[in-house]
């Protein structure tokens, strides 16, 4: 949402890498978080102390 609103506000109409760049955060921080609850609900890697930050990490 942002680059669109920050270039339609500048009147910038050509091509911009912003999109692409909230495309690579969503990626990154969704998709490899929710593989890691796959691999962690078949492997159980993560101890208690882990699983507090990831929780932490997550609430935020």
């Amino acid at each position: 949402m942002f680059y669109r609103e920050f270039t339609k506000l500048n009147g910038f109409t050509d091509f911009t890498t912003l999109s692409v760049v909230h495309t690579h955060y969503l990626m990154l921080g969704m998709v490899l978080f929710l593989l890691l609850v796959v691999v962690e609900k078949n492997f159980h890697f993560v101890d208690n102390k882990v699983l507090k930050y990831l929780i932490f990490y997550h609430i935020g």
